[in-house]
């Protein structure tokens, strides 16, 4: 992938956002183009950055996940949203899923859970 990825990471908390961005930017020389703790910020920042990947929680304040994937993908149909959460169950990543999130990781977030996802993008985009 020649282009740099432009990630916004969206999460309430602030370790997993500080946790996402040195890891994406460490492995995949991520531009971060925004950090967001709740869904309502996500979608301004949405808005003003244009990002092509979303880092995406779902139990968040103001906005739930699903609420902000919904909203997101109605403005950018193409932005690729990987949703990061501690909420494990299958119904919720399937929920995530059908409303057009490309995958799911479960937290504790780890580094090869994390590479899984980024690295099931950069096939999807080169080909």
């Amino acid at each position: 992938m020649n282009q740099k990825m432009r990630i916004l990471i969206v999460d309430d908390s602030l370790i997993i956002r500080k946790i996402l961005q040195k890891k994406l930017t460490d492995y995949y020389n991520a531009e971060i183009v925004g950090l967001a703790g709740n869904g309502r910020v996500a979608l301004e920042m949405f808005d003003k950055t244009n990002p092509d990947y979303v880092t995406l929680d779902i139990t968040m304040p103001a906005m739930d996940g699903l609420e902000v994937l919904q909203e997101m993908l109605k403005r950018k149909p193409s932005v690729n949203v990987i949703i990061v959460t501690a909420l494990a169950d299958k119904d919720t990543a399937l929920q995530a899923i059908e409303m057009g999130a490309k995958c799911y990781v479960a937290k504790p977030l780890t580094r090869e859970k994390l590479q899984m996802a980024m690295d099931q993008f950069i096939k999807q985009e080169m080909n």
